[in-house]
Parts: structure tokens; C-alpha cells; sequence
């Protein structure tokens, strides 16, 4: 199931395996979420804003984002950041990529 599908970091390598320019719109280490990832975003939506805001960095909008999560070659899953609904769409859709980087402590 798509939802489930917490993988970002390896969707994002096979998309730019597919499309090598991709590469160069990701800073190292970053990559796309995949949907499941999203997911949480939105859910913990508020908590993260609080943080992103602390250090200054752009906060979680409420526009729809792209997941890495594909269900085929034309379409692919998004989350809307307003409402926290998950919508399969075709990919000529216009959405918003937010890149992501895992840290540790």
C-alpha cells in the first residue's frame, strides 16, 4: 500500500536514475519524500513548523507537495499540507516538491 511506503530516499535515486537533471535540482543529501513520509509531515505538521521556524528556515505551506511515491509511469501520489488528504494524480499536475535531508542527533 502506498501509504506505507516510507522509502524517499530510495524512490528519489530510481527517479533520478530515470531522469538525471533531477540530481541537479537536489542539494547532497536531500531527497523527495515518499508518500508515507508526507504523510507524517502533515500530521505533525504544526510541530515541525515550530521547529522550521526556530531555525529560521520556510515553513510547511498548506499547498498539495508530490510524494516519491509512484503508482505508475504517468501518475503519482501527493499530499495536501491543508487538510492532510493523500490524492493519486496524474504527474502533468502542478504540485509543489518539498526536498527533505534525514539528521541525527
Amino acid at each position: 500500500d502506498a501509504l506505507f511506503d516510507i522509502d524517499g530516499r530510495g524512490n528519489t535515486e530510481r527517479l533520478v536514475a530515470r531522469n538525471p537533471k533531477l540530481k541537479n535540482l537536489l542539494e547532497d543529501g536531500e531527497y523527495i519524500p515518499s508518500l508515507g513520509q508526507l504523510n507524517l509531515m502533515a500530521h505533525y505538521k504544526d510541530s515541525i513548523n515550530d521547529a522550521l521556524e526556530y531555525i529560521g528556515a520556510e515553513p510547511l505551506g498548506s499547498a498539495g507537495c508530490w510524494s516519491s511515491t509512484e503508482s505508475s509511469q504517468n501518475n503519482a501520489w501527493n499530499v495536501n499540507f491543508s487538510n492532510g488528504n493523500t490524492n493519486n494524480n496524474n504527474k502533468y499536475n502542478s504540485f509543489r516538491v518539498r526536498a527533505v535531508a534525514a539528521f541525527s542527533f
